[in-house]
């Protein structure tokens, strides 16, 4: 078998055309981890609004009876509504 014809050979410089690419897709990155970060941060003080809700139900509840894994298996139901 022969060699592998390459049309030709990679350079990679400061000025090849996919620096300019890749530094927006570097920036659009980091900027989609910035807002994970917020999410994360406004869904764990939700997370701590719910909890002191169930204490005013029950204050003697364990939350750490909550396992992550039995909140993934099911899916969350809507509320109920009230009449």
């Amino acid at each position: 078998m022969g060699a592998i014809a390459v049309p030709h050979q990679f350079k990679a410089s400061p000025d090849h055309p996919a620096v300019d690419y890749l530094v927006r897709l570097h920036a659009d990155l980091g900027g989609k981890i910035w807002e994970n970060k917020k999410e994360a941060e406004r869904l764990a003080e939700s997370m701590q609004h719910v909890e002191a809700v169930i204490r005013l139900f029950d204050p003697s509840f364990q939350i750490k009876r909550i396992s992550k894994s039995t909140v993934s298996r099911r899916k969350l139901r809507p509320a109920s509504r009230i009449s």
